[in-house]
């Protein structure tokens, strides 16, 4: 009875920020509309260098060489002084990544670039006043205040520190925060995709808000789907310049890994970064996932004892499909195993050049995925840059040979209008 009124109210919530963007559209005398977006052309290179999987090679063929395109488009509509509008389309195309196609009659066709149209953002904003506000669409919550993770954000799409998206699709959701004096409630829905769900599938939360001290905090309720609720909590402080940071999630009787005893889960990230003097720049975050696996060997165990109850059942071609998916989610919640240390550092030099590397490495099993990056600004819109991505798997039994990692390197230019 409490869900149906909660749905009830949510629901009546989003039919007055409609109705009230329809009367403002209607009386508004001087509407407002804004574009911009950007567009970035790459050179793309492929080595297969660590083409593994779980130790031995893997037989996945790579194109040398190739082209990527990813064009953003943003329009951003305002009708009147309380409601807002912004839309956002995506394309994105890697002829590295390429698939088979098939035809009718069953042969087959030469691989086709990897092509996708994306709705990264549409949603509408209505502020009726300065207490309240109200946001229904496709939208990005970004809770949290890491760089490379978020283990407080599970509503949103998962973020992992290599997610090049500098601000990533969105999820459609409504949400509403009213201002109570020192504090911020906020209240979240995130729809079930699953046709046919109902509302027990559905993400909800309730945070809070505020900044004693000049300490930016909050605390949170959240409810993803048929998982287990989680408190979650972070905080950011600047102290003496270096700025702190941190995350933490805790989950009662969690159950991260199907067919294990259940287990309190306890995730938690802390960070730090600096700017020196002379343009240097310095970011350092440690995440500790205890939804993953303590190392690689317990997570082959577990999908040994997998395998075995496929086998069992019958249902033989089952396995891979549970296999890919499941460990896309480990990798997605920020790893396979626990324990990460990001590292990212820059430096600017001569106004126009800027010299960045980023680095992930998994002290358990000493694998490195480091990402080092040289820009130039040319111009006041337009950068032309090199990046590429090197990948050290440590041990045979090591994180990066869960799937096929490969070195490569990306030349190109992004436009931003």
């Amino acid at each position: 009875m409490r869900l149906n009124r909660i749905k009830g109210l949510l629901v009546l919530l989003s039919t007055i920020a409609v109705l009230a963007l329809s009367a403002n559209l209607a009386l508004a005398e001087e509407n407002k509309m804004d574009f911009g977006g950007s567009f970035e052309v790459r050179a793309i290179s492929q080595a297969k260098n660590s083409d593994f999987l779980f130790g031995e090679p893997s037989s996945t063929e790579v194109v040398p060489l190739g082209a990527g395109l990813n064009f953003r488009g943003d329009l951003a509509f305002t009708p009147a002084d309380q409601v807002a509008a912004k839309l956002r389309l995506g394309y994105k195309t890697d002829s590295t990544m390429q698939t088979d196609s098939t035809t009718q009659t069953g042969s087959t066709l030469p691989p086709a670039p990897n092509v996708t149209f994306t709705l990264d953002r549409g949603y509408i904003d209505f502020t009726p006043n300065s207490l309240l506000s109200l946001r229904v669409g496709k939208q990005r919550l970004a809770w949290g205040t890491g760089y490379a993770w978020n283990p407080t954000d599970l509503l949103d799409l998962p973020r992992t520190a290599f997610t090049a998206e500098d601000d990533p699709e969105g999820v459609v959701a409504f949400r509403g925060d009213l201002a109570l004096g020192p504090v911020t409630g906020q209240v979240f829905l995130v729809p079930s995709t699953d046709p046919g769900s109902d509302w027990e599938k559905s993400g909800r939360a309730v945070r809070f808000k505020a900044s004693p001290s000049a300490v930016d905090l909050t605390a949170g309720w959240v409810k993803h789907g048929t998982d287990p609720a989680a408190v979650t909590g972070d905080f950011a402080y600047s102290l003496s310049g270096v700025g702190l940071h941190g995350e933490v999630l805790y989950q009662s009787e969690g159950n991260p890994r199907a067919d294990k005893a259940t287990k309190d889960v306890i995730n938690y990230l802390v960070g730090a970064d600096y700017n020196f003097p002379g343009g240097y720049y310095l970011a350092v975050e440690y995440y500790h996932n205890d939804t993953a696996f303590k190392d690689v060997p317990e997570l082959l165990s577990y999908l040994g004892q997998v395998k075995d109850k496929y086998i069992a059942s019958g249902n033989v071609t089952g396995y891979p499909a549970f296999m890919q998916e499941y460990l896309a989610g480990l990798i997605g919640n920020g790893g396979a195993t626990r324990d990460h240390l990001f590292v990212r550092g820059s430096k600017t030099f001569k106004e126009k050049y800027t010299a960045e590397l980023m680095a992930v490495y998994n002290p358990t099993d000493g694998s490195v995925e480091a990402q080092p990056r040289l820009e130039y600004a040319w111009g006041q819109n337009t950068t032309l840059f090199v990046q590429g991505l090197l990948v050290n798997a440590g041990k045979k039994e090591a994180e990066a040979n869960l799937i096929p990692l490969r070195n490569r390197l990306d030349v190109g230019m992004k436009v931003s209008f």
